[in-house]
């Protein structure tokens, strides 16, 4: 038996027998219907039968009465077989889920069908990843899967056990994932990193030896550290938070000893009162240090992947993603070197002269690597967002802000109509907090 090509058209316009571009990731019918679009541009084959099997099968007739005519589906497995092709190893850093939120995405789809707030939350993320590539604003039904994926959630959060399994854990990371899919022009918060601090700190030291739920607390972790900078009602006290993130990293990677620097910020802001805590400066500088030559380190290792990559005109190739990689971590690693920098100048603007060009040299590097990585676009540079904010906050020179605001409106022209309002807002906080200066 067989296989023989049987097209690449997706699966609505197969079942309506109508012809499909093949766009990828949603084919142009099925954007202008607004229908889950699965399978556009795959390869899928139909199998023949040859004399000598047709042969066989008379034989067999008679004792094999009932026989399945098509493949069993469900919606668990509809849903899991959409989320799949979002976070394949095939699917482009472009357009790659697992790339952009964390590798903890690959066990999701077997996890489906055991929690309501679990499938819900898969089915809004996977509805705004359809609207989010092809640029366009959330849609009605996308809202709609949102919402109904915080009823579920809350159902679920009202049952003390359900709450605390890795499946709703894994609903609220979805959530806050979906939330920047979705996005607002606005600069207000969900609760969702408020809520996920809280199932965060009820689990407290709980060394799980589950492999998913490791990588799944890792990425919620990081997500309620970062923002827990901007947000003053997630309180963490300094060892809690260096605690729970000893859990989740291996400080022998520079990753995690960035997670590790970030994770004594909220100690060295009193948001209660609106002043920097004392006797911290001696802290402030051994981690703005270590950040540095973090930053340092990984400068080198993007410039190696950019020698070692051939030029690329596609980016579903190896070298496309590796050179993805190390440039993310490297934009990253800066983006906290500059917050670590307004931190010791508010504290001391007097012991370094050199901390503002400094500054500003930084937010000017990563400016140019986010105009680099505009091939990315649109997924795989979602986290330029917060890299571009920090580099904003730091720079001195208001052409340099200016340079920033444009490329920031250049990656998310339908987002971000009042994007410089978000951004004075959040310097009114972070110079509340005094954190870029002191009056």
């Amino acid at each position: 038996m067989p296989g023989v090509p049987s097209g690449k058209g997706c699966e609505a316009c197969r079942k309506q027998k109508k012809k499909c571009d093949q766009t990828i990731p949603r084919c142009s019918r099925c954007n202008r219907l607004d229908l889950q679009c699965i399978g556009a541009g795959k390869r899928r084959f139909k199998f023949v039968t040859t004399g000598h099997e047709k042969n066989d099968q008379k034989s067999d007739i008679g004792q094999c009465p009932h026989r399945v005519v098509r493949t069993p589906s469900s919606d668990t497995t509809t849903l899991a077989s959409s989320l799949i092709g979002k976070i394949s190893a095939s699917t482009g850093v472009r357009f790659n889920l697992a790339w952009s939120f964390g590798p903890f995405l690959d066990d999701v789809p077997r996890r489906l069908g055991r929690n309501q707030a679990l499938d819900a939350a898969t089915r809004a993320l996977v509805t705004a990843h359809s609207d989010y590539c092809v640029r366009r604003p959330a849609s009605t039904y996308a809202l709609i899967r949102y919402s109904q994926a915080l009823s579920s959630l809350r159902i679920c959060l009202d049952d003390r056990a359900e709450a605390q399994s890795p499946e709703t854990l894994c609903a609220v990371m979805l959530l806050m994932s979906c939330q920047a899919l979705l996005g607002t022009t606005e600069d207000r918060r969900t609760g969702h990193g408020e809520g996920a601090a809280t199932l965060l700190m009820i689990r407290g030291d709980c060394r799980s030896g589950d492999p998913f739920e490791r990588k799944l607390l890792a990425s919620l972790y990081a997500s309620v550290l970062v923002e827990g900078i901007f947000n003053p009602k997630i309180q963490f006290s300094n060892a809690g938070l260096r605690r729970l993130g000893e859990q989740y990293f291996n400080l022998e990677n520079d990753t995690c000893r960035i997670m590790h620097c970030l994770a004594a910020v909220p100690s060295y802001l009193d948001h209660r009162h609106g002043k920097l805590c004392p006797g911290t400066l001696s802290e402030v500088h051994a981690d703005y240090e270590i950040v540095r030559q973090i930053a340092t380190r990984s400068r080198d290792e993007l410039r190696l992947a950019e020698e070692c990559s051939a030029p690329q005109t596609s980016c579903s190739g190896q070298g496309p993603t590796t050179h993805a990689h190390f440039q993310r971590i490297h934009c990253l690693n800066l983006s906290a070197v500059i917050l670590l920098n307004r931190i010791r100048f508010a504290l001391d603007q007097k012991s370094d002269s050199d901390l503002c060009k400094s500054a500003d040299e930084i937010a000017r590097e990563i400016l140019l690597q986010a105009r680099d990585a505009s091939r990315y676009a649109p997924l795989g540079s979602l986290y330029l967002i917060a890299c571009l904010s920090m580099a904003w906050l730091g720079a001195q020179e208001e052409e340099l802000r200016s340079d920033i605001v444009t490329t920031m409106r250049s990656y998310w022209p339908e987002k971000m109509s009042r994007i410089e309002a978000v951004l004075v807002a959040r310097e009114r906080h972070l110079l509340k907090s005094c954190m870029l200066g002191l009056t």
